[in-house]
């Protein structure tokens, strides 16, 4: 056999053998790589849950409303003969409106005077004819019937004269009632008939002749909701809040065109019952309104003391979602462990939320990054302070 076939084999032998240790050598690296790093854990941001002195005030849509409003109607009829007013401004109480044609009413006064006057002298004879009747009766010289006779017509004449006494009277409020004057002090409205006019007094087929309101002071009308109710009421019965039945709650007014101005009141009516078409009770306040500023049917918003000064815990409101009735927040622990928790909210107080129920103060709730983290899972939390984040709200 020749030397250089054989040499050929065996360099091939060589050659393969070595091509399969570097295959096994890369397999074997491949296979000893080291596993992946595990993912990140989600970022958020959170705030501590404050505690501070705060007097809470709960915000209700409102309506003015005049504490007083009359609708002005003669007492007598006849014709109107003048208006003493001028449309849409103040009167006074006492002052005159309106004048009805007074001659009628005079000459009935007269008349019933004429009467008065006749039934006294009736009264005068009747007198002395009991007197005389009387003398006799007591000398013998007449019978007691007669005395009796006389003591009827003595009653009759005085009976007479009390009725005419009651006619003139009647006929001088009459009279008086022909003008006819502003029952409460207030701002009028338009006149409803003009001079000439035959007027309607009370009675069927009576007329309006105008309306007045009074201004000063003036109510504002609000409803409340049955669980704030309830929560007043709890507040009462723990000594914490006066109820608004019994206690002159104070009460702050705004105005609906945007302006600073607040006009402080205070409660002087709460319903008795709940109106179940709404589920709201109607409460009622006092204003001044010593300018006239307010008129009855203008809107307004009002704010209802809810609680005196108390410790009272405070949250950014963007820590807050709203999940169908109920509002809730994602609270972190100490190992980065998310929990779900419902809250009862109040109003704003500078910038931050108030928290009536569900969180205490220090627990950190989470104000960004809520998207990234689930009830249960575990999280890397960042505080505001590190994240350069600010989260007052604006009211």
């Amino acid at each position: 056999m020749s030397k250089k076939p054989l040499l050929a084999a065996l360099l091939l032998g060589t050659s393969l053998a070595g091509g399969y240790h570097v295959y096994q050598s890369q397999l074997g690296a491949a296979t000893a790589a080291p596993a992946p790093e595990e993912a990140p854990l989600p970022r958020v941001v959170v705030a501590a849950a404050v505690e501070q002195p705060v007097t809470e005030w709960d915000r209700y849509p409102a309506r003015f409303s005049a504490t007083e409003a009359v609708e002005v109607s003669a007492r007598v009829s006849g014709h109107l003969v003048a208006v003493h007013f001028e449309e849409g401004q103040i009167v006074e109480q006492g002052q005159p409106l309106f004048t009805i044609d007074q001659r009628p009413f005079e000459a009935a006064l007269r008349l019933a005077e004429a009467e008065v006057a006749e039934a006294r002298a009736r009264v005068g004879l009747a007198q002395v004819e009991l007197d005389r009747v009387s003398q006799l009766v007591a000398n013998g010289h007449s019978s007691q019937s007669q005395g009796d006779v006389a003591e009827a017509e003595m009653a009759s004449a005085a009976a007479s004269l009390a009725a005419a006494e009651a006619r003139a009277e009647q006929a001088a409020l009459d009279l008086d009632y022909t003008i006819v004057r502003s029952p409460i002090s207030g701002r009028i409205d338009e006149t409803r008939l003009d001079p000439g006019s035959l007027v309607r007094g009370i009675g069927v087929g009576a007329e309006t002749l105008t309306s007045i309101v009074a201004l000063d002071p003036i109510h504002v009308v609000f409803d409340v909701d049955q669980n704030a109710l309830l929560r007043y009421n709890r507040l009462a019965l723990e000594g914490v809040r006066g109820s608004s039945r019994t206690t002159p709650n104070p009460v702050r007014v705004t105005l609906p065109d945007g302006s600073d101005a607040t006009i402080t009141g205070q409660m002087d009516f709460v319903a008795n019952q709940i109106d179940e078409g709404t589920g709201t009770i109607r409460a009622r306040a006092l204003v001044p309104n010593t300018d006239f500023l307010l008129t009855p049917g203008m809107f307004a918003r009002v704010d209802l003391l809810a609680r005196p000064d108390a410790p009272t815990v405070l949250i950014p409101d963007q820590a807050i979602a709203i999940e169908q009735t109920s509002r809730t927040v994602l609270v972190v622990d100490a190992e980065g462990t998310v929990e779900s928790r419902v809250i009862e909210t109040g109003p704003l107080h500078e910038g931050l939320r108030v928290v009536r129920h569900g969180l205490e103060p220090g627990e950190q709730v989470i104000v960004e990054g809520r998207h990234r983290a689930r009830p249960g899972a575990t999280v890397a939390a960042e505080t505001v302070e590190d994240a350069g984040l600010n989260v007052a709200s604006a009211e």
